[in-house]
Formats: C-alpha cells, sequence, structure tokens
C-alpha cells in the first residue's frame, strides 16, 4: 500500500513537513511541492549519477583515512568514546565536498558552517507537546538567528564558486551541487556581464537546497555506519565472512585497499556480501518514512480484501508511511528480527516481496543521495573492518527496544541511543604477518611445498576475552572441523584453568597437533583463525614445536567441541 501513494501515485506531500524548516529551509527539495520540486530536482540529480559518484572515491578514501586516525588515537588511549560524533564528522566532511566543493576538515577542525548546522538542531520546534519550550523567546531568537547564519555563511560559499567559475578556476566536470545550481544560473541568463549574482529568488533556492541536501546527506549516513559496526559486533559470524570477502576482493594486506579501491571504484558494487551486509542493517536500522495528503478521489486498495479506504473526506487525511514496520513484518521478510545477510542474496532476493523494502523510500521523491551513501558504507567497511576489533559498551541494564540497547532516538536525525558507546577498540594483530605479506607479494605459498611434520601448537588466549571467545566459538570450532577433515589437525581442544561441570568453562587458551611442511606453513593455515583475527588467542606469543606422536589412546567420543 505503501506503494500506492509515493509510486503508482505520487501523493502530496503533508503540511507536517513544514516542520523541518526550520533546519533545511523553506526551498529545499525536501519541503517544496509542484514545479519548483522538479525542476530543482532535475538540476541536482546529476550530482549523484553513478558516473560522477565513481569520480568521488579519492575524497572518500580520503576522508576515511582521517577517520582511521581518529579511531587510533582511541586505541592509544584506551578510553571508551562514543562512535556517532566520529561518523557524523566523517560524513559532514564528505557532503561539504559534494554539496559546497569545500573541505570543512571537520574531523580535525571546528568549522563555522559546520558549528552552525550541529547547533541549529538544538533549537527546532519540539516534536511533542510541549508548549513552554514551543514559545520560548530563547529558543525562538536562537533559531531565527542560526538559519540567518546558515543562509549567510552558505550564501558566501555560493558567491565564492561563482567567482572562481568567472574566473576560470573551475573545470566543465565539476559536478558538485554548488556548481549544478550555477550551471543552471548561467543557462538561464544570469551570469551576463556580472562577477555577481543578482537573482534573489535563485541565490535563496539554492542556498536553502544546500541545506538541505547538506543536512540530509551526512546524519543518515552517520547513524547507518554506527549500525554496521553494531550488527558485526553482535554477529561475528558474518563479520568474518565479511572479512574473507574483502581478502578475496580487495587482497590480503588491508593497507592496500585505499589504493586499490580508488584504482577500480567498481570492485566494491561487485562484492555481493559486502552489499547484502548493508543492505540488512538497513532493513532492521532504517530511520526513513514520509508524510502524505490524501487528495479527492484517490482511494488505497487491500491487496488482500479489494476494499478501497477514502484518503479525504471532509479534507484530506494524512498518510503516514513508516519503513520500520515494512520491513520487520513477517510477511515481507520471514524471521523478520533475525540478521540475515542473505536474504539479499540469490533466489531469495529475488523472490521478496516487491517493494517492501524501501530504506530511501521509494518513487519520484525517493532519497537522491542513497548511490552517494551506500558508496560511503562500502569504503568505510572496506578500510576499516580488518584493521579495528570495535566492541559495544552498553551497559547489561541499559534500556532496550526490542532487545537492542542501540536503538533509534530522536536527536536531529534518528541515530543510536547514547551515540552507539564503544569499548576500548582495538588494532587487529596477526592480521597479515610480513611473512605473509612477503609471500604474496612475492606470489609463494609455502603451505604448498614439501613434506608434512607434525607440530605441536600452545596458544594462551589474551585476558579479558573470555565472553568473546565463547560468542564467536561456533565458527571457531566449524573451521577446526573442517581444518582436521583436511588431515591438517590431527588433534586439538581447548586448555582450562581447572575443570568445572557447570557454567562457562574457563577457557585459557588452546593446543593442538598439526601436520604441515614447516612452521610458517603452520602460521599461515591458523593465523586465519577467527580467534586469531578476531585477537583472541595471543599470537604474537604462539609456541609451534617440533612433535611426534608414539602413543596415542583411541579419541573419546564425548560430544565436546573446540
Amino acid at each position: 500500500m505503501a506503494a500506492q501513494a509515493t509510486q503508482l501515485n505520487n501523493l502530496p506531500k503533508h503540511p507536517l513537513y513544514r516542520l523541518m524548516e526550520h533546519t533545511v529551509g523553506t526551498q529545499s527539495i525536501i519541503t517544496t511541492t509542484g514545479q519548483q520540486w522538479k525542476f530543482w530536482r532535475k538540476v541536482f540529480d546529476p550530482g549523484f549519477s553513478s558516473t560522477h559518484l565513481a569520480t568521488l572515491t579519492p575524497m572518500v578514501v580520503e576522508r576515511v583515512e582521517i577517520f582511521i586516525k581518529k579511531l587510533e588515537e582511541h586505541v592509544e588511549t584506551g578510553e571508551a568514546f562514543q562512535m556517532l560524533p566520529l561518523t557524523k564528522s566523517l560524513t559532514m566532511d564528505v557532503i561539504g565536498r559534494v554539496t559546497m566543493a569545500s573541505d570543512f576538515n571537520t574531523q580535525q577542525q571546528s568549522h563555522e558552517i559546520v558549528d552552525a548546522f550541529t547547533v541549529l538542531p538544538k533549537y527546532i520546534p519540539p516534536f511533542g507537546f510541549d508548549p513552554i519550550r514551543l514559545f520560548s523567546p530563547t529558543r525562538l531568537w536562537n533559531a531565527r538567528y542560526y538559519q540567518k547564519k546558515l543562509d549567510r555563511l552558505i550564501g558566501e560559499v555560493v558567491d565564492q564558486r561563482f567567482r572562481e567559475r568567472r574566473a576560470g578556476k573551475v573545470g566543465p566536470s565539476e559536478k558538485s551541487l554548488v556548481h549544478l545550481a550555477l550551471d543552471t544560473y548561467e543557462q538561464m541568463g544570469g551570469a551576463v556581464n556580472t562577477d555577481v549574482i543578482t537573482d534573489p529568488v535563485f541565490k535563496i533556492n539554492a542556498i536553502h537546497n544546500i541545506r538541505g541536501f547538506f543536512f540530509a546527506g551526512h546524519a543518515t549516513t552517520a547513524a547507518s555506519l554506527c549500525y554496521l559496526y553494531y550488527v558485526l559486533y553482535k554477529y561475528p559470524a558474518v563479520l568474518h565472512r565479511l572479512r574473507q570477502e574483502h581478502e578475496e576482493y580487495l587482497g590480503i594486506d588491508p593497507e592496500d585497499v585505499g589504493a586499490r579501491v580508488q584504482k577500480e571504484p567498481s570492485i566494491l558494487k561487485r562484492m555481493p556480501y559486502t552489499t547484502a551486509v548493508i543492505k540488512e542493517s538497513l532493513r532492521l536500522f532504517v530511520g526513513v518514512g514520509t508524510v502524505r495528503n490524501g487528495v479527492k478521489g484517490f482511494n488505497f486498495l487491500d491487496p488482500k480484501t479489494n476494499i478501497a479506504y477514502p484518503t479525504y473526506r471532509d479534507g484530506p487525511f494524512p498518510i503516514l508511511i513508516r519503513s520500520f514496520p515494512i520491513h520487520r513484518n513477517p510477511e515481507n521478510f520471514p524471521d523478520p528480527e533475525r540478521f540475515d545477510p542473505e536474504r539479499f542474496l540469490g533466489e531469495r532476493a529475488a523472490s521478496m516481496t516487491k517493494d517492501a523494502y524501501r530504506p530511501f523510500e521509494k518513487g519520484p521523491r525517493d532519497c537522491p543521495g542513497q548511490e552517494l551513501s551506500m558508496m560511503e558504507m562500502r569504503i568505510t567497511l572496506a578500510l576499516t573492518i580488518r584493521k579495528f576489533d570495535i566492541e559495544m559498551a552498553y551497559p547489561e541494564d541499559a534500556p532496550k527496544v526490542m532487545g537492542d540497547p542501540a536503538y533509534h532516538v530522536m536527536y536531529s536525525s534518528a541515530g543510536p541511543a547514547a551515540n552507539l558507546p564503544i569499548d576500548k577498540p582495538r588494532e587487529r594483530t596477526g592480521v597479515m604477518s610480513h611473512a605473509i605479506r612477503t609471500a604474496a607479494r612475492n606470489g609463494l605459498n609455502s603451505s604448498s611445498v614439501g613434506k608434512t611434520s607434525e607440530w605441536l601448537v600452545l596458544l594462551a588466549d589474551k585476558p579479558g576475552i573470555l565472553e568473546r571467545r565463547v560468542r564467536i566459538r561456533p565458527v571457531h570450532s566449524e573451521n577446526f572441523v573442517k581444518l582436521h577433515e583436511s588431515g591438517f589437525v590431527s588433534w586439538a581442544g581447548p586448555v582450562f584453568k581447572e575443570h568445572v561441570s557447570e557454567g562457562i568453562r574457563p577457557f585459557i587458551g588452546s593446543t593442538m597437533v598439526v601436520n604441515a611442511p614447516s612452521r610458517k606453513a603452520v602460521k599461515e593455515t591458523l593465523e586465519k583463525d577467527i580467534f586469531v583475527t578476531e585477537g583472541i588467542w595471543d599470537w604474537d606469543n604462539v609456541q609451534i614445536l617440533p612433535f611426534q606422536t608414539i602413543l596415542r589412546q583411541p579419541a573419546q567420543k564425548t560430544g565436546a567441541v573446540l
């Protein structure tokens, strides 16, 4: 039925959208309708084409590399922090370039435009019934002050870009939104014999659309990045498979990913599991929706009963379309509370209920920046998930909504509760040893050479990882069963601090006997296991000793797993 309102019929937006004028302005395509909306949507669409976005890949990679440096600073301090402010600074840096051709460098310094954008939402009208705040003179004065300040500052950027064009400093391929607007201004004959914009109507339209794209273009993507880190922490098997796909497509060395992506931007779109993970995260944690107005003569038709429901009677009915309940409806997505990226792969994706998946809404008024958002998420994952272990820091008694402590909270836009607290991020050790890196670059594979021998492997667990070990152990066990079946592992098992009859066993490490031609070959195989990549084993202090089995009892079938 949502498709009837937004796709088959593009019903007009409800007057409630006027509330957004306080943030994005009165002339933004977010709030306008009719010919004005159509005109400006057509002006800005080329700025979000796949061809143009591919040219922005180096810029996005550069901004994500700064984001990585900020994460590394938190690794060094070992202190907990909130993820959402970091992802907002990242996405503000990206959208600043896309909208205004500006390098705000928000991740490393303050900027007047960004500061005004950050403060303004504190003074927008309250969503609930709060007459004291609604009519507060202080709120009203501050709201007008920051709205005018943003208009002035963005107007100065528009004027500066116009002067740069008149001086011949802007190439014909430039498609930032401010230049797309100025292209239109020049085509309308507004740039004849002048170095200033003389049409005030055009200028305020350009300013408010830039405001709208900047606001919408950073907030939702920043929250979506947080939710990606959240689900990857919560589902280690998904994270493990995602890292394997990144190694397969982007190479074994995470340090090479930035250059690889810049050389071939389209490679990220060819990574099916990565796209599926992003889509599934957006399905569960979607913050978009739309409110439309009913019109005379249009009735909703219930596809199950064929009953028609009018949308206008003595006035239009408001029509609220929310993606969240649509995405959580088991008729659209079986087992909807389960995080299952594979529902977006192969035959399951092909059989998905038509029009049920709408994280960016659908129809003529869908999100024009959805491709940019997907691009930012793909690049950020590609450059970070094999570098860091990112763990959540929600307390055990944190409130939950539908089982999640990271439920949506409305700030200026929807985001995770408590800004997604992170507990002491760690750079991953054992991701790729110098020996493996050298062998990979020289085309060598030492594990395929020579006669096999037995090796005794002794591995201690790192301190404080018992809970994580238990949580990701099923993935580790599945891998070791395969290694045993292949003949690499003769026998293996966990080491405990002591034997216990109930409760969580006090793991302190693992031991095993394996078959390989060299110590190096042992390391090459074992360091791919999730207990190494996730920092469970103290891999830097692994002991790999030459060994020979002389006596051994037949294996006892205890039903235990590794």
